[in-house]
């Protein structure tokens, strides 16, 4: 006999977002903040599938193509419209620097730039249960996981880990830390800074620290 593969539940990300509601309406409700923010995360993580119409840049010699992944891959923020989303995203661009003396060329180390760009996606779309499980696996609270489904990782307060985790990604990515020196925090230094407890802080200088090294196709 052979088993039937059900094909993959393809929904706009419009209405992907508000099915967020279904599975926590206290805090993922249609314009709640905290909602958006996670909706916004759960695509920056990689996990979902999702496909597009188009996602193309205005610049100065016209429409320009982007590749969605690049996008999500540093994505800050999005704006819905009918048939389209506005979504700023960040990019790290490395500049290599030279300075000449007579015949002399001196290479220096290269300054990596953060920039942040904006692209509009015509009719994106993602993949419903991917959707779902991911965000039962990291951003659900216990109490809130429906009858049936699993956590890989249970344990830390997910609302209060990801806020630090941004946090945290955002110091990073203003380079007002490096790595090294968030890898360096004792726990009781994670503590006092994030005003949270040493674990649900450690877990997210974890989840910080793996988001920024692909935000900057770097390894450590």
């Amino acid at each position: 006999m052979t088993k039937s593969v059900r094909p993959p539940n393809w929904t706009s990300w419009w209405d992907a977002r508000h099915k967020m509601a279904e599975l926590l309406p206290d805090l993922w409700f249609r314009r709640s903040l905290a909602g958006d923010e996670t909706f916004v995360r759960a695509l920056r993580r990689g996990k979902i599938r999702c496909r597009d119409s188009g996602c193309r840049e205005h610049s100065r010699s016209g429409l320009q193509e982007v590749p969605l992944e690049d996008v999500l891959r540093g994505l800050q923020n999005l704006t819905f419209f009918s048939d389209a989303v506005m979504a700023e995203f960040e990019i790290v661009e490395v500049q290599q620097r030279f300075t000449t003396l007579g015949w002399v060329v001196t290479s220096h180390a290269p300054l990596k730039l953060t920039r942040t760009r904006t692209v509009w996606i015509k009719c994106p779309e993602l993949v419903l249960s991917d959707l779902r499980s991911d965000l039962v696996e990291w951003a659900l609270p216990a109490s809130a996981i429906p009858p049936g489904d699993e956590r890989k990782n249970p344990g830390t307060k997910p609302r209060l880990r990801n806020a630090v985790t941004q946090i945290m990604l955002r110091q990073l990515t203003r380079e007002e830390i490096t790595v090294e020196e968030l890898k360096a925090y004792t726990f009781k230094q994670l503590k006092n800074s994030f005003d949270c407890s040493a674990n649900t802080a450690n877990a997210a200088r974890k989840e910080a620290i793996s988001e920024f090294l692909i935000l900057n196709n770097s390894e450590y």
